[in-house]
């Protein structure tokens, strides 16, 4: 498993865990499905919530990167702040869990 996660996620929908071989053509298709998308932010999130009590999940894209600011405030993330960093300008986000 990662470091960040000790055990498999298990949701109604779906599984997050450390990859396996063989596991590639799977990811890749995975990877571009939006449902996907929202059931992972979605057990991530609890994870988080359950893990590290009463902390903030913050969460960091470049300005231009559009899908990830879709992504995130879909997931229910709130943008709390713009700043400039790697000389490109930066959105934070925080989830409230």
């Amino acid at each position: 498993m990662t470091a960040w996660l000790s055990e498999a996620l298990i949701g109604p929908r779906l599984a997050v865990r450390a990859t396996a071989s063989g596991d590639q053509p799977a990811l890749a298709a995975l990877a571009l499905d939006p449902d996907v998308h929202a059931h992972i932010v979605r057990l991530v999130t609890g994870w988080f919530a359950t893990a590290f009590p009463g902390e903030a999940l913050i969460a960091v894209t470049q300005e231009a990167n559009i899908r990830s600011i879709r992504l995130l405030e879909r997931a229910g993330a709130q943008h709390t702040s713009t700043f400039e960093q790697y000389g490109l300008p930066q959105r934070q986000y925080e989830f409230r869990l």
